[in-house]
Protein backbone atom coordinates (compact mmCIF):
# COMPACT_ATOMS: atom_id res chain seq x y z
CA UNK A 1 0.00 0.00 0.00
CA UNK A 2 1.42 3.40 -1.00
CA UNK A 3 1.94 6.29 1.45
CA UNK A 4 -0.96 8.15 -0.23
CA UNK A 5 -3.29 5.18 0.21
CA UNK A 6 -2.27 4.88 3.87
CA UNK A 7 -2.99 8.57 4.47
CA UNK A 8 -6.29 8.55 2.57
CA UNK A 9 -7.42 5.16 3.89
CA UNK A 10 -6.06 4.95 7.46
CA UNK A 11 -7.77 1.64 8.29
CA UNK A 12 -6.45 -0.20 11.34
CA UNK A 13 -4.80 -3.56 10.77
CA UNK A 14 -7.16 -5.17 13.31
CA UNK A 15 -10.80 -5.95 12.51
CA UNK A 16 -12.29 -6.07 16.02
CA UNK A 17 -11.89 -4.24 19.31
CA UNK A 18 -12.48 -5.16 22.94
CA UNK A 19 -14.48 -2.70 25.04
CA UNK A 20 -15.22 -3.46 28.70
CA UNK A 21 -14.44 -7.10 28.16
CA UNK A 22 -16.71 -7.47 25.12
CA UNK A 23 -15.43 -8.02 21.57
CA UNK A 24 -16.90 -5.89 18.76
CA UNK A 25 -16.30 -6.32 15.03
CA UNK A 26 -15.24 -3.17 13.21
CA UNK A 27 -17.02 -2.21 9.98
CA UNK A 28 -15.28 -3.03 6.74
CA UNK A 29 -13.53 -0.08 5.07
CA UNK A 30 -15.16 1.58 2.08
CA UNK A 31 -13.84 0.82 -1.36
CA UNK A 32 -11.69 3.59 -2.85
CA UNK A 33 -14.44 4.54 -5.35
CA UNK A 34 -17.13 4.67 -2.67
CA UNK A 35 -14.83 6.65 -0.35
CA UNK A 36 -14.34 9.37 -3.01
CA UNK A 37 -18.05 9.34 -3.83
CA UNK A 38 -18.87 9.97 -0.16
CA UNK A 39 -16.32 12.73 0.39
CA UNK A 40 -17.48 14.34 -2.85
CA UNK A 41 -20.73 15.17 -1.05
CA UNK A 42 -18.92 17.21 1.63
CA UNK A 43 -18.07 20.90 1.23
CA UNK A 44 -14.59 21.44 -0.16
CA UNK A 45 -12.31 23.82 1.75
CA UNK A 46 -10.84 26.42 -0.62
CA UNK A 47 -8.67 29.48 -0.74
CA UNK A 48 -9.45 32.01 -3.49
CA UNK A 49 -7.82 35.24 -4.65
CA UNK A 50 -9.54 38.04 -6.50
CA UNK A 51 -7.45 40.58 -8.40
CA UNK A 52 -8.44 44.19 -7.74
CA UNK A 53 -7.59 47.73 -8.74
CA UNK A 54 -8.46 49.66 -5.56
CA UNK A 55 -8.22 53.08 -7.16
CA UNK A 56 -10.46 52.29 -10.15
CA UNK A 57 -12.69 49.91 -8.13
CA UNK A 58 -12.30 47.12 -10.67
CA UNK A 59 -12.04 43.32 -10.39
CA UNK A 60 -9.92 41.33 -12.82
CA UNK A 61 -11.43 37.89 -13.41
CA UNK A 62 -10.55 34.89 -15.54
CA UNK A 63 -13.03 32.86 -17.62
CA UNK A 64 -13.18 29.35 -16.18
CA UNK A 65 -13.60 26.26 -18.32
CA UNK A 66 -14.83 24.20 -15.34
CA UNK A 67 -17.64 24.74 -12.79
CA UNK A 68 -18.51 27.40 -12.06
CA UNK A 69 -17.87 28.36 -15.67
CA UNK A 70 -17.68 32.02 -16.59
CA UNK A 71 -15.79 34.81 -14.85
CA UNK A 72 -14.21 33.68 -11.59
CA UNK A 73 -11.40 34.14 -9.10
CA UNK A 74 -8.10 32.29 -8.91
CA UNK A 75 -7.87 29.57 -6.29
CA UNK A 76 -8.84 26.11 -5.25
CA UNK A 77 -8.72 23.35 -2.69
CA UNK A 78 -6.72 23.68 0.51
CA UNK A 79 -4.62 20.56 1.05
CA UNK A 80 -4.59 18.63 4.33
CA UNK A 81 -2.63 20.51 7.01
CA UNK A 82 -2.11 23.49 4.66
CA UNK A 83 -2.88 27.00 5.90
CA UNK A 84 -5.33 29.08 3.88
CA UNK A 85 -2.75 31.76 3.03
CA UNK A 86 -0.24 29.13 1.86
CA UNK A 87 -2.96 27.55 -0.27
CA UNK A 88 -3.75 30.91 -1.88
CA UNK A 89 -0.06 31.46 -2.72
CA UNK A 90 0.26 27.91 -4.08
CA UNK A 91 -2.87 28.25 -6.25
CA UNK A 92 -1.68 31.63 -7.57
CA UNK A 93 1.59 30.03 -8.68
CA UNK A 94 -0.15 27.03 -10.29
CA UNK A 95 -2.94 28.96 -12.01
CA UNK A 96 -1.15 32.19 -13.02
CA UNK A 97 2.58 31.51 -12.79
CA UNK A 98 2.97 34.39 -10.30
CA UNK A 99 4.98 34.15 -7.09
CA UNK A 100 3.45 36.59 -4.60
CA UNK A 101 4.41 37.49 -1.04
CA UNK A 102 1.68 36.45 1.44
CA UNK A 103 1.93 39.93 2.99
CA UNK A 104 0.28 41.39 -0.12
CA UNK A 105 -2.93 39.39 0.28
CA UNK A 106 -5.84 41.03 2.14
CA UNK A 107 -8.35 38.80 3.88
CA UNK A 108 -11.91 39.51 2.68
CA UNK A 109 -14.08 36.73 4.16
CA UNK A 110 -14.72 33.10 4.85
CA UNK A 111 -18.00 32.04 3.18
CA UNK A 112 -19.67 28.96 1.83
CA UNK A 113 -20.52 28.84 -1.90
CA UNK A 114 -23.20 26.33 -2.83
CA UNK A 115 -23.84 25.49 -6.47
CA UNK A 116 -25.72 22.54 -7.89
CA UNK A 117 -22.49 20.87 -9.01
CA UNK A 118 -20.27 21.74 -6.03
CA UNK A 119 -20.20 23.00 -2.48
CA UNK A 120 -17.22 24.90 -1.07
CA UNK A 121 -16.30 26.75 2.09
CA UNK A 122 -13.82 29.38 0.93
CA UNK A 123 -11.37 31.87 2.29
CA UNK A 124 -11.25 34.90 -0.01
CA UNK A 125 -8.29 37.22 -0.31
CA UNK A 126 -7.85 40.28 -2.54
CA UNK A 127 -4.64 41.20 -4.34
CA UNK A 128 -3.69 44.27 -6.34
CA UNK A 129 -1.32 43.32 -9.15
CA UNK A 130 1.33 45.64 -10.52
CA UNK A 131 1.09 46.40 -14.27
CA UNK A 132 4.14 44.15 -14.77
CA UNK A 133 2.43 41.28 -12.91
CA UNK A 134 -0.78 41.74 -14.92
CA UNK A 135 1.22 41.29 -18.13
CA UNK A 136 3.07 38.28 -16.68
CA UNK A 137 -0.09 36.32 -15.77
CA UNK A 138 -0.18 33.00 -17.62
CA UNK A 139 -3.51 31.35 -16.88
CA UNK A 140 -3.60 27.58 -16.49
CA UNK A 141 -5.19 26.41 -19.75
CA UNK A 142 -6.69 23.29 -18.16
CA UNK A 143 -8.88 25.45 -15.90
CA UNK A 144 -9.20 28.83 -17.63
CA UNK A 145 -9.72 30.22 -21.11
CA UNK A 146 -6.10 31.33 -21.11
CA UNK A 147 -6.25 33.08 -24.50
CA UNK A 148 -8.75 35.57 -23.05
CA UNK A 149 -6.54 36.67 -20.14
CA UNK A 150 -7.89 38.66 -17.19
CA UNK A 151 -10.96 40.79 -17.86
CA UNK A 152 -11.91 43.93 -15.93
CA UNK A 153 -15.30 44.03 -14.17
CA UNK A 154 -16.92 47.05 -12.54
CA UNK A 155 -19.78 46.79 -10.03
CA UNK A 156 -22.18 47.62 -12.87
CA UNK A 157 -20.78 44.75 -14.97
CA UNK A 158 -21.30 42.32 -12.08
CA UNK A 159 -24.84 43.61 -11.39
CA UNK A 160 -25.71 43.19 -15.09
CA UNK A 161 -24.37 39.63 -14.90
CA UNK A 162 -26.69 38.92 -11.96
CA UNK A 163 -29.71 40.25 -13.93
CA UNK A 164 -28.74 38.40 -17.11
CA UNK A 165 -28.25 35.07 -15.30
CA UNK A 166 -31.33 35.38 -13.06
CA UNK A 167 -32.99 32.03 -12.55
CA UNK A 168 -29.92 29.95 -13.34
CA UNK A 169 -26.76 29.04 -11.47
CA UNK A 170 -24.25 31.85 -11.81
CA UNK A 171 -21.05 33.10 -10.17
CA UNK A 172 -22.21 36.74 -10.42
CA UNK A 173 -24.07 36.99 -7.07
CA UNK A 174 -20.95 35.83 -5.18
CA UNK A 175 -18.74 38.19 -7.17
CA UNK A 176 -21.10 41.10 -6.51
CA UNK A 177 -21.08 40.35 -2.75
CA UNK A 178 -17.26 40.22 -2.86
CA UNK A 179 -17.15 43.55 -4.70
CA UNK A 180 -19.32 45.19 -2.05
CA UNK A 181 -17.26 43.65 0.77
CA UNK A 182 -13.97 44.84 -0.72
CA UNK A 183 -14.96 48.35 -1.88
CA UNK A 184 -17.56 49.34 0.72
CA UNK A 185 -15.15 50.40 3.42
Amino acid sequence: MSTLQKSVFPWPAYRSIAVLGRQFDLPKPLSKDLFYQVIGTWPRLCSDVIFVDYQRKIFYLADRRVDPSGPWMIGGTILAKEEELSAAIRRLKIETGLTISPKRLRFVWFKRYIFESWDSACYLFSLELTPKEQKAVKLDNSEYESDRGLKPFSRQDLAEGVKKDKGRESPFPILLMAYDAIFSG
